[in-house]
């Protein structure tokens, strides 16, 4: 890390917001290798690769009203077609699939919805977006139909639920739906549906009639995932769990009579302040194995856990502050990532306007053209679409390979190698490798070194021009120089007349000057070929011993450009060298336009990584940034790379030369060179790409 990062960090990082920690989700991730090689298996070192996901393994769900689908109808909004395919990959209908809505319409009318969802663009991927089938069978009054909720007999009670679950799984078999809700609320929707079936009641009578459901459904579809669902079990306000484990008591009855379970719903209509700790607990009582009974002597695996209706009950929860809703959703986010027994979560509804208590965890729509993200919606975006989204990349190392740690589920892999890319969609559910293979000869860089680093700036009377460099590898003496009337010869005329300079390790002063001795310096200069400074003139120059990062600090009593010069006065491809170059001043055009210079000696190429940094400056704190940088690299007058607006390959590439992380999407510029050696020279500027102007910071850093 430069003198320069060194500082803004230490000052300013504390700015930043700090992203949800992560723990124990080894399972939720794999080790992915990708081989760079040429068609002969010789291994390709330098080659960047991205992998970024596309679409996650894990459900991240909403659900939905069928307005929402269809244009003309009072619940669409196109902000909410972009939302479900940015933040989701799944939906779940509130009402649509409910008992009464499907046998109050055609089954063509109901499958041609089913089909229109699935042409949603899960996470903006390509892929399908995934549904819940909510729900088979329900006790609540308003959406069971009117013959049943008029039926006495439990046997015609019995009679009517199964055909209807008959029908019902025999309408969506091979429709695409991932999983369903079969039996919905049981301890708490009972007068129309339990308490008529069995009116006998007991724990074993229910369980064995609701097996028939499960039965019924996996006769019609055998491949239907069917799930139990309840509510006031995740936000159980007692520490002994009690509902918890009265709800597992009467799945595992279900499962003993022969009920095919497949997996376990919490509803999540979050009325309390819940700890991450509490629903990590009962996630575990839930997923417990079954004991064994006298129709199991061994017992049954445990069943799959799915968070289905995610909300915060603020009807009951009165007092619930917007940052304790966003504590809560945090904490049930964190707990079903972390347990390895939970496949997802869906949120109940994205925005206030139609979610069923006008609180959705998502979006806060009152004002219907500017939708706002609330801070449980933040929660939501800042994991789902940050901390477990994948987006990693680095160069391939000197065996040609790049492994990085990915989050499981579809992801796009980009290998650049030399100006030419390749791209690759994989579905990654395991630890896994890709070889990636280009018609090219491996770049040699052993032979090549920066031997001098440099960095031309306006500054103001009285302002500091911070130029640092890194000397890696032990102590070296270095040539350092700072121009100011020795660019007249160059016909640069607004020169600053007297600069002076310092160097400094932190807060130590290791040398300084402000009228160069040219007895001591000149013959040292003209060895390394460096322009020629007139003796006796205001231009400042010395020679020190330093290791680690320096800066070279630079100012003047007028205002003027100055060109900042540091000399390795032995540069080797071995031993310590110079390493990395970066300067914090105003850019804007002509010679006022931020300019950085490297000479690469030695043999053979180099390879740099070349930043031109604002807006991630303005994050942290630093005022008048650029707002749009523009990097270009020349030699001579040659546009050797150029770019606006940097590639996220880049930032494992920056980790490894240990830059410090530039935002995600931000306009900041930066770029990957391979450059000649031979004391061939290059300059790097900085400009806006919008014509703007600001403070930017450029850097060069050697990658070996």
């Amino acid at each position: 890390m430069s003198p320069f990062q060194r500082c803004i960090v230490a000052a300013l990082l504390t700015l930043a917001a700090a992203a949800p920690a992560v723990a124990q989700l080894e399972h939720r991730q794999s080790a992915y290798t990708v081989q760079v090689q040429n068609p002969g298996g010789t291994p390709l070192a330098g080659a960047t690769v991205r992998v970024e996901m596309m679409n996650p393994a894990f459900r991240f769900g909403t659900a939905i009203v069928f307005g929402e689908l269809y244009a003309g109808q009072s619940e669409y909004d196109v902000k909410g077609i972009d939302a479900l395919q940015n933040y989701f990959n799944s939906v779940t209908f509130g009402n649509y699939m409910k008992w009464s809505y499907i046998e109050g319409r055609s089954d063509a009318a109901t499958l041609s919805t089913i089909n229109d969802v699935h042409a949603l663009n899960a996470f903006g991927s390509g892929d399908d977006m995934r549904l819940r089938g909510h729900v088979t069978v329900w006790g609540a009054q308003y959406q069971l139909p009117a013959d049943l909720r008029a039926m006495t007999d439990p046997a015609a009670v019995q009679t009517r639920i199964r055909n209807h679950v008959t029908d019902y799984h025999t309408l969506f078999k091979d429709a695409g739906v991932d999983n369903f809700d079969l039996y919905n609320e049981h301890f708490h929707e009972r007068e129309f549906i339990i308490e008529k079936a069995v009116p006998s009641g007991g724990l074993a009578d229910e369980a064995a009639e609701v097996a028939e459901w499960f039965k019924a459904a996996k006769a019609a579809d055998p491949e239907a995932v069917l799930f139990i669902n309840e509510y006031n079990i995740l936000n159980f306000w007692q520490e002994n769990d009690s509902d918890v484990i009265a709800y597992k008591t009467f799945v595992d009855a279900v499962r003993d009579a022969g009920g095919p379970v497949d997996g376990i719903g919490l509803q999540a209509h979050m009325d309390r302040l819940t700890t991450k700790a509490q629903a990590l607990r009962r996630f575990s009582i839930l997923s417990a194995p079954m004991a064994p009974t006298a129709n199991h002597p061994e017992g049954l695996p445990g069943l799959r856990l799915e968070v289905t209706e995610l909300d915060i009950n603020t009807q009951g929860w009165t007092s619930a502050t917007p940052a304790q809703q966003a504590e809560v959703t945090a904490n049930v986010l964190d707990a079903s990532f972390e347990h390895p027994a939970v496949d997802g979560v869906t949120i109940w509804g994205m925005r206030d306007s139609i979610h069923w208590r006008d609180n959705s965890i998502l979006f806060d729509d009152s004002d219907p053209d500017n939708w706002v993200v609330k801070p449980s919606g933040q929660a939501w975006i800042d994991r789902v679409k940050g901390t477990w989204w994948t987006d990693i990349g680095g160069l391939s190392g000197s065996t040609g390979r790049y492994t990085g740690t990915v989050f499981k589920g579809k992801h796009r892999i980009t290998v650049s190698y030399l100006g030419e890319t390749k791209e690759y969609i994989r579905d990654i559910t395991a630890d896994g490798n890709l070889t990636v293979e280009f018609d090219a000869e491996p770049i040699d860089t052993s032979a090549s070194f920066l031997s001098n680093l440099s960095v031309r700036a306006p500054l103001d009377a009285d302002q500091t021009l911070s130029l640092g460099f890194v000397v890696d590898g032990g102590s070296k003496s270095v040539l350092t120089r700072v121009a100011g009337p020795a660019l007249a010869s160059f016909g640069i005329t607004n020169f600053m007349p007297d600069p002076q300079l310092e160097i400094r390790q932190g807060e130590t002063v290791i040398a300084t000057n402000n009228d160069w001795d040219a007895a001591t310096v000149s013959a040292t200069a003209d060895g390394l070929g460096a322009f020629t400074m007139d003796p006796g003139s205001k231009d400042t120059a010395l020679i020190a011993a330093v290791s680690g990062p320096n800066t070279v600090e630079i100012s003047g009593d007028a205002a003027g450009v100055v060109l900042s010069e540091v000399y390795d006065t032995a540069a080797s491809s071995t031993g310590p060298r110079l390493s990395n170059v970066s300067a914090l001043n105003f850019t804007s055009s002509g010679d006022n336009v931020l300019t950085a210079g490297f000479v690469v000696g030695g043999s053979g190429q180099a390879r740099l990584l070349i930043r031109g940094v604002g807006p991630t400056l303005a994050e942290l704190g630093v005022p008048n940034t650029l707002v749009d940088p523009k990097i270009t690299v020349f030699q001579g007058s040659t546009v050797v790379a150029t770019n606006d607006n940097w590639d996220g390959s880049l930032a494992g590439v920056a980790s490894e030369v240990g830059a410090f992380a530039l935002t995600a999407g931000s306009k900041d510029a930066a770029l990957l060179a391979v450059v000649n050696a031979e004391g061939a020279s290059y300059t790097v500027q900085v400009v806006g790409a919008d014509g703007g102007t600001g403070r930017a910071l450029i850097e060069v850093y050697e990658i070996r």
